[in-house]
């Protein structure tokens, strides 16, 4: 609509065929498809002078639909006026308050557009919506109105190093720009980790927040376009049947969680797999620390046989050599095994600073997690203990099995 034109002294009813929709600036034939029920997602002013974008107000009357087939021919403009309303037409909408408000978000500041009531309606309606814009410093090219929206601010989590770097505390209000738009937000925490962010490499923040509350907020702030989500990540029993129910949805990349274990087996430490790895270092580790426990325990009954001798000459009945060497070996068991958990941990946690540096120097992400299996360590336990156990017994069986008159050697220089 421009100066002089009779939409600007005089109600004029513009017209649009739904099932052939056309650009909104170019009247260009759109290849899409409305499906049904259609709603109304925002009507707007599209300024195309400093001056008009400046000052400017505009009467809305009712949105009529009705079912009737369109006499708009293809090549007409895609607002021609009309000099009535189409036959069998219902109403739709009203562009009033207060089911209507200014349209926010198209910039940081408000937008301090006005919305109300009007006598001056078309004919046949007792109140039209008078929109009224006046801008003097900044101003919107897209201005308009759209249903009133249950818009709130965006609860929002940010990786920690833009939330210190920001400043930013728990509670605080924020504002996020979204498909050019600025939307309300509420600071909640930060993270460390998130699924595809990568702290190290990654030099822009990263937030997360509800989609669909993104999705909607952005969406009342956009008049002439619609924001969709482009990723979605699904936790499924059956993978092979949500990957046929997305093929509807003609995504271009679908990953599954196999797929992804396929591909790092590229890798020959993670195809050899680290569990095996370990494994077989800890039961060797393992078998040595019995080997090594038994020769001990040999080569001290070889020693001591003199003592064992000489406690049995004094009276020892079997019980007592038997608490005996229960004891002692009892004390190196517990030290023993106490002090190599204790510092097999803390040299697990010098180990993986080590091992989690990926082929370009930098962490990997995410970091090793040094976990305790204790059915592992259980299982070690008891394996320890059935060959200090048979140890024992043997150590103990050697010494009852002396003979003293050899042991003693009497009258040998």
């Amino acid at each position: 609509v421009r100066p002089g034109d009779p939409a600007t002294e005089e109600w004029r009813f513009f017209s649009a065929d739904l099932f052939a929709p056309r650009s909104v600036f170019s009247g260009v034939p759109q290849r899409i498809t409305l499906q049904a029920p259609i709603t109304v997602r925002s009507v707007f002013v599209v300024t195309r002078s400093a001056i008009a974008a400046q000052r400017g107000v505009v009467h809305f009357g009712p949105v009529l639909t009705t079912a009737e087939p369109s006499r708009i021919a293809p090549a007409d403009p895609p607002s021609e006026p009309r000099e009535r309303e189409f036959p069998s037409a219902t109403l739709a909408h009203e562009l009033t308050p207060p089911a209507f408000e200014v349209i926010q978000g198209t910039r940081g500041a408000p937008v301090g557009d006005l919305v109300q009531l009007d006598s001056d309606a078309p004919p046949g309606f007792a109140v039209s919506g008078r929109y009224e814009w006046l801008d003097t410093d900044l101003t919107s090219r897209e201005r308009g109105l759209r249903p009133v929206s249950d818009v709130r601010p965006i609860p929002f989590y940010l990786s920690a190093n833009q939330a210190e770097l920001l400043a930013l505390s728990p509670g605080d209000s924020a504002e996020i720009r979204v498909a050019g738009t600025h939307q309300p937000a509420t600071y909640l925490g930060s993270f460390e980790l998130f699924p595809t962010f990568d702290p190290e490499s990654s030099r822009d923040g990263f937030a997360v927040a509800n989609a669909a509350r993104i999705a909607a907020n952005t969406n009342a702030s956009l008049p002439s376009v619609y924001v969709q989500l482009n990723e979605a990540w699904f936790r499924t029993s059956d993978a092979a049947a949500t990957i046929a129910a997305l093929g509807a949805l003609d995504a271009q990349v679908i990953r599954g969680f196999e797929d992804e274990l396929l591909r790092q087996e590229d890798d020959p430490l993670i195809g050899a797999g680290w569990q095996g790895i370990l494994a077989i270092s800890f039961f060797a580790v393992l078998l040595l620390t019995a080997i090594g426990f038994v020769v001990y325990s040999y080569l001290t009954s070889q020693q001591r046989g003199l003592e064992f001798a000489i406690l049995q000459t004094l009276g020892f009945s079997r019980r007592q050599v038997f608490l005996v060497v229960l004891i002692e070996h009892a004390f190196v068991i517990i030290a023993g095994v106490g002090l190599g958990t204790l510092v097999g941990l803390q040299v697990g946690f010098f180990m993986m600073d080590l091992f989690e540096i990926d082929e370009q120097g930098r962490s990997v992400v995410p970091p090793f997690a040094l976990a305790v299996s204790r059915p592992q360590v259980l299982l070690v336990w008891g394996i320890l203990a059935i060959v200090f156990t048979v140890t024992i017994a043997a150590v103990v069986l050697r010494y009852f099995g002396l003979a003293l008159h050899r042991a003693l050697r009497v009258g040998d220089p």
